[in-house]
């Protein structure tokens, strides 16, 4: 079926960037889950801490499914590719952008 334009798209984007100062949205997905259908957005500061960032934001969302393993290990993504975090590093400097989305999964074995 033919889907009609109703006219071309000449409106800012409501999440753009610039509208975040100097937050970010970043996309959290839980691939390995049942529980989550998709990704969650979390608005952060781009200074914030992977560690921080992982204590305080991703794991209380991700420990809402019971299923969740919440000791690990987790395999990373960024953007479809392995990830390997460092705790000390800012989400800004791990290459983390804003609606990059992370992803977790339990590790295999």
């Amino acid at each position: 079926m033919a889907v009609k334009s109703l006219g071309t798209y000449e409106f800012d984007s409501r999440s753009a960037q610039a509208l975040y100062g100097d937050d970010m949205l970043v996309h959290v997905l839980r691939r390995d889950s049942m529980f989550y259908a998709s990704a969650v957005a979390l608005r952060v500061p781009q200074t914030m801490s992977w560690k921080e960032f992982v204590d305080t934001q991703v794991m209380p969302w991700a420990s809402a499914d019971p299923d969740f393993k919440a000791e690990g290990p987790f395999v990373w993504k960024l953007i479809e590719e392995d990830f390997e975090p460092e705790d000390d590093k800012s989400l800004a400097e791990l290459g983390i952008r804003h609606k990059n989305t992370v992803s977790l999964d339990l590790a295999k074995g």
